[in-house]
């Protein structure tokens, strides 16, 4: 999934590259959510993305029955999804890191 944010500069922006920023996160268009394929036969499924700290709030949105009774492991840069059962088909999981 891509989602096309603004991102500003350390140093700031200009008063529209700001207002866009801003007008975006109003709007939930948050750079912080990913989706990942879950494969077929898996009891587990590491995702790796930046924005992940060991203090981050993962929040899962499984796509698919197979992901429902998906547990979280989380450490800095990745997080470990753990399944109650082996994945009966190819799925995907859409998450979204907060903090």
């Amino acid at each position: 999934m891509t989602l096309q944010t603004t991102k500003l500069p350390p140093q700031g922006g200009t008063a529209r590259d700001i207002a866009t920023a801003v007008n975006q996160a109003l709007d939930g268009k948050l750079a912080c959510v990913g989706t990942a394929a879950i494969p077929s036969g898996s009891t587990q499924l590491q995702v790796v993305d930046p924005l992940v700290t060991a203090g981050s709030a993962v929040l899962l949105v499984p796509t698919s029955t197979d992901a429902r009774d998906a547990t979280v492991a989380i450490t800095d840069g990745s997080f470990t999804v753990t399944f109650a059962f082996a994945t009966t088909g190819a799925g995907t999981l859409t998450y979204a890191v907060l903090g």
